[in-house]
């Protein structure tokens, strides 16, 4: 089957090196949602967030959240001007599981740009193929687990969480905290778990993969240890989809790569064309040598 390792580079890209970027400041917005009936794997919904001033942020969720449904959020910036793009970052996600048992996705998004503008936000959702019980997490406390590189049909892996153990007065919150790719001697990931909330909660990984295989598979080139490269993906179209990214490393090549961050931007070009943009970091995060370094795009619509 072939993998990111095998697959030729389908279309141009942008690289760069670059060291990682920090966060900017947070305001909490009133979140909000709906309920999920889904048939099946599909665009769950999507609406506009508002005009956003730089650096804030905002934050929804999504309730009566089916126990095996993967979220996956995407955005479709406006108002770009000729001088500054629209850039907009999912910074946060995580599933909360109310009292007496409504499963919840929450998301943050912020304006990583400088100019105030707005996004549209897609939710969309796969159904899991595989679980994984992982006990109970105290609060603030982490539990990795490996997962074998699934890539079924060349669609690209996603992950979610379930959890219980919520009561009256305390929630259960859970986050997938990093989801690490290497080959040792396998590919597999390392996906960590954070228990955010106060309540010691039981949780459950839940191991997804896209509905459509992957359109890009991109060769990023070689990586030191502590390095990174930033990818940039131009025209990520159709506006409607959010896109999943899946890192990957060389044959035997002994290293770990990430996902650190990913984010989209709206361009006015020439002529008053607009154009969406896909902006993601890869980055490693072992001690070894230099190794190769590849990534898999996908779509989720």
């Amino acid at each position: 089957m072939p993998t990111a390792r095998t697959r030729a580079v389908v279309l141009a890209l942008a690289v760069t090196v670059a060291l990682l970027l920090g966060a900017g400041p947070s305001a909490e917005a009133e979140p909000s949602g709906g309920a999920d009936r889904l048939p099946k794997p599909s665009a769950v919904t999507s609406f506009w967030s508002g005009t956003i001033q730089p650096g804030a942020t905002k934050t929804w969720h999504w309730n009566n959240a089916p126990a095996q449904r993967i979220y996956q959020v995407g955005l479709s910036p406006a108002g770009a001007t000729t001088t500054k793009t629209c850039q907009f970052e999912v910074v946060k996600n995580w599933y909360e599981t109310t009292y007496p048992g409504e499963r919840e996705f929450y998301w943050r998004i912020q304006n990583v740009g400088g100019l105030a503008c707005g996004t549209t936000v897609l939710l969309t959702a796969v159904v899991a193929d595989a679980t994984t019980a992982l006990g109970t997490i105290a609060p603030g406390s982490s539990v990795t687990i490996d997962r074998p590189f699934q890539h079924l049909g060349d669609r690209l892996d996603l992950f979610g969480l379930t959890a219980s153990g919520a009561t009256a007065s305390t929630d259960c919150r859970v986050r997938v905290e990093s989801a690490l790719e290497s080959f040792e001697p396998e590919p597999e990931w390392a996906i960590t778990v954070r228990n955010d909330g106060s309540a010691a909660c039981a949780a459950t990984l839940l191991s997804g993969t896209t509905v459509q295989p992957a359109f890009a598979s991109l060769k990023l080139g070689q990586l030191d240890p502590g390095s990174a490269v930033n990818v940039v993906w131009n025209n990520a179209n159709p506006l409607s989809a959010a896109h999943v990214v899946n890192p990957a490393v060389g044959e035997y090549n002994q290293c770990a790569v990430q996902v650190t961050r990913l984010y989209y931007r709206q361009r006015l070009n020439r002529g008053g064309a607009t154009e969406r943009e896909l902006v993601f970091r890869i980055e490693r995060t072992d001690g070894g040598p230099t190794c190769s370094v590849f990534a898999d795009l996908a779509m989720t619509t």
